[in-house]
Order: structure tokens, then C-alpha cells, then sequence
């Protein structure tokens, strides 16, 4: 890795912890409805409080999920968590879940989206239909699975497992059931972008961060709960 990157790297780590605990005192001390995005990367979603461990963004602040979050019990009305936990170990993901819950008020909801194990699974041997397109997309979106011919599924397959940082992959059943030994109850899956909840409608962004809303829609799945 080139150093004057690392370098870059941890000058803006400094520069977002520095400024985050002003961010938590606000946090902690409002009375009006307060919304996180927990893992928002470099694209921060405007009318929310954006957090990640490492961003190039100075409207993205300082969190690291495997700590105890900085937030007051009962501070927090919405949690939007996009595409971040399967970047967790099983056990980081489920204290990370447990946090969720401990901030959220009463009533208050999170909305939990990562890769979907099932649709993972059922690219095994598909050339065509959604399956085929998306093996397609990420084998053009991933250089090194460009195989000029070769099945590919395999490889994407796998690549989901390994890439990007991945660590545990989900399916609806047990994200369920994490969501559900957290305290969180009123569980529902929804479509990428869509919401009975205004405030998580359209806030999503990672199809718009890749390019490409329906292999988004088709590779996660995005559950709800309620405290």
C-alpha cells in the first residue's frame, strides 16, 4: 500500500475523532428525532448523523461498532445500517446489534441490509435469469473474475465470501433470530429503497454508490425491527 495513503489514511482518522465528540454531545443532548447511519462509508446521507471507523468524508464521524457505542441508552430514534455487518465477525454482529438496541428509544426501529446468504447460494450453477445477470455484473465489477469464457458462479461465489472485507454472510432466518435475541421485535423484509417507515424510504445508497439499484435489490437482504 503506498504510504502516502496510509499517511492520508490516518491524518483523516485524527481529524474525524477529533471532531466526533461534539457530534455525540449533540447527539446525546437533543430532544428532536435523532437518525444514524452506522457504516456509511465515503458517501454520507444527507438529514442523518453519519458514522463509519474509516471515511474520507468530514461529514462521516469516528465509530469503531466492535466498542460500546458512545450514545446515551434510549438516545436514538433510527438506525440505518447499510451493507456493514457482514464485514463483522458472528459475534462482533451480534454485540453490534445489541448496541442498536440499547440506543434506540422505545418504539424507535433499525434497518439492517447485507449480503443474502440464499441469493448467494443460488448462483450456483445459473448462467441465465437474475442469477446469471448478476454473476455477470460482479464478474465485470470484480477484474480478477473476468474469465474470458470460464464459469464464473464459482468464483463470485466465492468472492462473496472473501472480498471487500467479508466476514459472515446472513440469511433472512437467522438475522431474524439475531435481530430478535437483541430485543427487537415487529421483523419485516423489505425491498432495496422501499419502506413503510418515510424516513427509511429512499435512504439507502448503495445501488447508487455501484451503479446498479436491481442487482442491489437482488443481492440483499434489508429487514426492519422495532424496540
Amino acid at each position: 500500500m503506498n504510504i502516502e495513503y496510509i499517511v492520508d489514511e490516518v491524518k483523516g482518522i485524527i481529524k474525524r475523532k477529533i471532531k466526533t465528540p461534539k457530534i455525540v454531545r449533540e447527539i446525546n443532548n437533543s430532544t428532536g428525532l435523532v437518525k444514524l447511519v452506522i457504516g456509511a462509508g465515503n458517501n454520507p446521507v444527507d438529514g442523518w448523523y453519519n458514522f463509519d471507523i474509516r471515511s474520507r468524508s468530514s461529514q462521516v464521524y469516528y465509530l469503531d461498532v466492535t466498542k460500546k457505542f458512545p450514545f446515551f441508552d434510549e438516545s436514538i430514534n433510527l438506525i440505518l445500517c447499510e451493507h456493514l455487518i457482514e464485514h463483522l465477525s458472528f459475534d462482533d454482529g451480534q454485540r453490534m446489534l445489541d448496541e442498536f438496541y440499547r440506543i434506540l428509544k422505545s418504539n424507535g426501529s433499525i434497518r439492517v441490509s447485507t449480503p443474502d446468504l440464499a441469493r448467494v447460494v443460488s448462483l450456483y450453477g445459473k448462467e441465465d435469469g437474475v442469477e446469471g445477470n448478476y454473476v455477470q455484473w460482479i464478474s465485470n465489477f470484480v477484474p480478477e473474475l473476468r474469465l474470458n469464457g470460464r464459469d464464473a458462479y464459482q468464483f463470485v461465489i466465492n468472492n462473496a465470501f472473501h472480498n471487500w472485507g467479508h466476514q459472515f454472510l446472513y440469511d433472512k432466518p437467522l438475522l431474524k433470530k439475531c435481530l430478535e435475541q437483541s430485543g427487537f421485535t415487529e421483523i419485516r423484509r423489505y425491498n432495496y429503497g422501499e419502506s413503510d417507515c418515510e424516513h427509511f424510504k429512499g435512504a439507502e445508497i448503495h445501488g447508487e454508490v455501484v451503479n446498479n439499484n436491481e442487482m442491489v435489490n437482488f443481492e440483499s437482504l434489508i429487514l426492519e425491527g422495532t424496540k
